[in-house]
């Protein structure tokens, strides 16, 4: 908490110190302007009040909606402070937002775990459908049950991935979907000695460039995927984690074994979580 409150004092220090009455504009353009900051001060309230309120988790996947409404306001008295208020804007409330709606992601200080892909894969056995049974926390999968990960051939060595999941309310009982999610991306080996350690990207961006960014701890391509991701960033790391299964909502039977592989390679399973894949064919 400490660390958000910092970042709301931030923030509004930089919108007082953005000089918008000392340059040469018209009266009206000074009033524009001054119009401007009472707004950026009523949602800077705003943003911080958030640091003690989270939507029910039915309804969380529209906290992200805020910090996007928020990085579109254009506030400062020119095109440059506009663009770097906004951007301050959207970064510290992605930055509470992650502290206050129960870790939506799982940053932890230092270098990324030393988990390593297991040393054979028979890519033909591994496509076909796989569905999330356990999941870190992330912010691209706010809100989404029913996941699912579908792999198949692209072409030139290439696998294509097709990521779902749907966000859906209970009302007395009866789950309904408001919004189903997909993505398409690819995955390509870069390194041959290493054929479980994927690089995967989607809209041809990928955040790893080159390099591996999804590793295929261990699968029995019948019953049961481990796969673990990490971003390494100055002085921390950001840390993604699936267990897949071939049936939908059924845990593995070796699950105890599989999270033990994954915290003897350094990994702080607790962030892990089960996905609801309850109802989700008749939903």
């Amino acid at each position: 908490m400490l660390t958000a409150h910092l970042i709301g004092c931030v923030i509004v220090l930089a919108s007082l110190l953005t000089p918008p009455l000392t340059l040469p504009y018209s009266g009206s353009q000074r009033k524009g302007l001054v119009s401007r900051h009472v707004t950026l001060m009523k949602n800077l309230a705003l943003l911080i009040a958030m640091m003690n309120f989270r939507l029910p988790s039915d309804l969380s996947y529209l906290q992200p909606v805020i910090c996007a409404m928020l990085s579109e306001l254009r506030i400062g008295p020119t095109v440059r402070t506009m663009a770097a208020v906004s951007s301050m804007l959207f970064l510290a409330c992605a930055l509470l937002y992650l502290q206050v709606s129960d870790a939506q992601v799982v940053i932890k200080p230092g270098d990324c775990p030393a988990v390593v892909g297991q040393s054979t894969l028979d890519t033909a056995s591994y496509l076909g459908t796989w569905y999330e049974y356990r999941r870190f926390p992330a912010v691209f999968e706010l809100g989404l049950d029913c996941t699912s990960a579908v792999y198949g051939l692209a072409g030139n060595g290439t696998i294509s991935v097709t990521n779902g999941g749907t966000i859906r309310i209970t009302l007395f009982g009866k789950k309904y979907v408001i919004k189903r999610s997909s993505i398409q991306g690819n995955a390509t080996v870069p390194d041959p000695s290493k054929p479980a350690e994927l690089s995967v990207s989607f809209g041809g961006f990928s955040p790893a460039g080159d390099k591996p960014n999804y590793f295929i701890q261990e699968t029995d391509y019948e019953n049961y995927s481990v796969v673990f991701s990490c971003a390494q960033l100055p002085g921390f790391n950001v840390q993604f984690a699936w267990i897949l299964t071939r049936a939908r909502g059924v845990a593995p039977s070796n699950l105890s074994d599989l999270e033990s592989k994954l915290t003897d390679a350094g990994v702080d399973i607790r962030p892990f979580f089960t996905v609801d894949q309850s109802g989700c064919d008749s939903s």
